[in-house]
């Protein structure tokens, strides 16, 4: 079977496999080596569709199956999953966020290079090294500065790239896809806090085996960051309001910077 659609309903990505993504709120762990509370989810990032804005999106977007992000500079992204099981190659930059090595277009069952999601409810950043996570950020304002340029000197992405593979007809049950993923929460994070950009998040092992996969039913989504200035340009519009303020990292004890004011 081969997927050919994907749809946006109440903020959440949706396949034709059945899997939903949704692109979570959150606030920046300052690179500054101190400890700090996990951070919170402060809603869902909205969606828009590449294809509505194909006279104003850059030249490289033209032409991609995808969509893309408003996000403030006080902003981080973790990855939020539901729905059906599938298995989910994520790429960022130059990197599969997975492994934290080159990018992946198709599923290496020897080293696990992708997730299955919801089974993995969720994904806190990109491996950057030694197993700890880097969140996903947009390019700052005003400076050159993307994931893969801190990695690669390869200019070639900036956003989140989805390779997805759904499951073939009745090889998982749907007691599987019933299980209550809230119950992982605990051994999702190693520990209720963090060290400066530093997450740690185990990724789970592919229960059903790389053979349980449609490898005819690939699909691959862009998810584009567009930073205020970016998104105003696109869309001729003022980016959505944030819920996240100063109040609310001091709040949660996370420090402010001036470039966060937009």
């Amino acid at each position: 079977m081969e997927q050919t659609e994907t749809r946006i309903q109440e903020n959440h990505l949706i396949t034709d496999g059945g899997l939903q993504i949704s692109f979570e709120r959150t606030l920046k762990i300052p690179d500054d080596g101190k400890v700090y509370p996990l951070p919170p989810s402060l809603g869902a990032f909205p969606l828009y569709k590449i294809s509505d804005f194909v006279e104003t999106v850059p030249e490289e977007w033209r032409g991609k199956r995808g969509y893309f992000i408003p996000m403030y500079q006080s902003e981080a992204m973790w990855l939020n999953f539901s729905g059906s099981m599938n298995a989910l190659i994520v790429n960022t930059g130059m990197i599969n966020a997975i492994t934290g090595k080159g990018i992946s277009n198709t599923l290496d069952g020897e080293e696990q290079n992708y997730i299955v999601a919801p089974s993995q409810p969720w994904l806190d950043g990109f491996n950057a090294e030694d197993g700890y996570l880097r969140q996903f950020i947009v390019k700052p304002i005003g400076y050159n500065y993307t994931v893969k340029e801190q990695l690669s000197t390869t200019n070639q992405f900036d956003g989140v790239n989805f390779v997805i593979y759904s499951a073939k007809p009745g090889l998982i049950s749907e007691d599987d896809e019933e299980i209550n993923y809230s119950k992982f929460s605990d051994c999702l994070i190693m520990d209720n806090n963090v060290e400066g950009t530093r997450l740690k998040q185990d990724i789970y092992p592919d229960q059903y085996g790389i053979d349980t996969w449609d490898l005819d039913s690939r699909i691959e989504i862009n998810i584009y960051f567009a930073n205020s200035k970016m998104f105003e340009k696109i869309t001729g519009e003022i980016p959505p309001s944030s819920p996240i303020t100063e109040e609310e990292y001091d709040e949660h004890g996370y420090p402010w910077f001036d470039d966060y004011n937009e």
